[in-house]
C-alpha cells in the first residue's frame, strides 16, 4: 500500500489513507513526504469488558456488530469526498457469516456515494479463501473491480492480477565499499549472509528455516552468518546480503509461499531455486552458499526480473483499474 501511495502522491493525486486506530501505531505506516495514516471511529481494538481483552471479544456477536456499525457510521462521511475507494482486505474475517449474506459495514458505507468507484484487493492465501469462499464472494459484491497479488488467487476468483511491486530505486546493486560496510556491520568478515526480514509470525515458517540450517554440512555452516532482522520500518536502512532466501513449496497450500510465488515469478535456476522438499532446499542452499559466481549470476538475473515489477509500473496498473471502477459505477 505504501508504495502505491508514494507514486500517486508524486503524480500529484490527492490521496488519504485511513485505518483502524490500532493499526496506525505501526512505524512502517508512515507514508511518503510526511503523509501519515488517519484513523476512523473509536479505538475498539483496545476495548476491555471486565477482564476480557479485545482479542477475546472478537467472536462475540455484540462486538462484531459494533465493528460493522463503526465502519458504516464513520466511513460514510469520509467516502462522500472520494472518487475512488481502494479497500485492502479481505475484511470478511470480522464476521464471515454476515458477509456470506452479502452484508458489510464498509460495503454499505461505499454504496451511499453513488459516484464512488470501489476497488477491493485481496491479500489472502488459498486456505482462507477456500474456507470462506462464500464470505469472500459476498464482500466482492460491493466492489466494482477486484485485484489480488497472488496468481493462484486471481485464477480461483477470476479477478485482476496485480502483483506486489519492487522498489527498484532503493533495491539496486551495491557498490563494493557498501558491500564491505555491510559485511563489517553484520559479521566483521567474509562470510555469506542469510537474511530474513519480516514479522515473527508462524506462517512465515522461521521454524522451517531453522530446520534447514541445521541440516547444512558443518563445513558450510561455518561460512555462513544468519541474520533474522524482524520487521523493519521504512526509516531503517534495509540490510543486504548475497543470498535471497529461497522459497519452499513443500507445503502445497502454504499461504506465504503461494503469495510469494504468485507475485515474484521465480524461474528455477535463473533467478531463484524452487525446492520441492526440505532435502532439495538444503541442496540448493548449499550450492548457493558455496558458489559465489552462481550467487552473482542469479542476483543479476533477479535484478533484471525485478524491473518488470517496478512500483511505477504496478501503480499504473492500479490506476487503470481505478478508471475501470469509475466507468462501472
Amino acid at each position: 500500500m505504501n508504495e502505491v501511495v508514494r507514486r500517486q502522491l508524486e503524480m500529484g493525486h490527492a490521496v488519504e489513507i485511513y485505518c483502524y486506530p490500532r493499526i496506525t501505531t505501526q512505524d512502517n505506516l508512515i507514508i511518503y513526504n510526511s503523509k501519515s495514516v488517519k484513523t476512523f471511529g473509536p479505538d475498539i481494538y483496545r476495548t476491555k469488558i471486565g477482564k476480557k481483552q479485545h482479542f477475546e471479544l472478537f467472536n462475540l456477536i455484540p462486538f462484531r456488530l459494533f465493528r460493522e456499525l463503526n465502519d458504516l457510521i464513520y466511513l460514510s462521511p469520509i467516502l462522500r469526498k472520494a472518487d475512488v475507494f481502494h479497500v485492502h482486505g479481505p475484511i470478511f474475517y470480522q464476521w464471515p457469516k454476515l458477509y456470506s449474506l452479502g452484508l458489510s459495514g464498509w460495503g454499505y458505507a461505499a454504496r451511499l456515494n453513488k459516484d464512488l468507484g470501489v476497488v477491493l484487493t485481496i491479500h489472502s492465501g488459498l486456505p482462507s479463501i477456500i474456507k470462506h469462499y462464500k464470505a469472500l464472494r459476498g464482500e466482492m459484491s460491493f466492489a466494482h473491480q477486484v485485484t489480488a497479488p497472488s496468481k493462484f488467487v486471481t485464477d480461483l476468483i477470476n479477478c485482476h492480477h496485480i502483483p506486489n511491486g519492487v522498489d527498484t530505486r532503493f533495491f539496486k546493486p551495491l557498490k563494493r565499499e557498501e558491500i564491505d560496510e555491510y559485511r563489517r556491520w553484520f559479521i566483521g568478515g567474509e562470510k555469506a549472509v542469510i537474511l530474513s526480514v519480516g514479522n515473527w509470525y508462524p506462517v512465515k515458517r522461521h521454524d522451517l528455516l531453522m530446520e534447514i540450517l541445521g541440516k547444512l554440512k558443518e563445513s558450510v555452516r561455518r561460512q555462513v552468518q544468519v541474520v533474522i532482522a524482524g520487521l523493519l520500518n521504512e526509516n531503517d536502512r534495509y540490510m543486504k546480503s548475497h543470498y535471497k532466501r529461497a522459497k519452499s513449496v513443500a507445503r502445497k497450500y502454504d499461504p506465504v509461499v503461494m503469495f510469494d510465488m504468485g507475485s515474484a515469478y521465480p524461474v528455477h535456476g535463473f533467478n531463484a531455486f524452487v525446492a520441492r522438499d526440505n532435502d532439495q532446499f538444503v541442496e540448493h542452499l548449499e550450492l548457493l552458499l558455496t558458489d559465489e559466481g552462481l550467487r552473482r549470476r542469479m542476483g543479476q538475473n533477479a535484478r533484471e526480473s525485478s524491473l518488470a515489477f517496478d512500483w511505477d509500473l504496478i501503480t499504473k496498473r492500479y490506476l487503470e483499474v481505478y478508471h475501470m471502477a469509475l466507468d462501472q459505477r
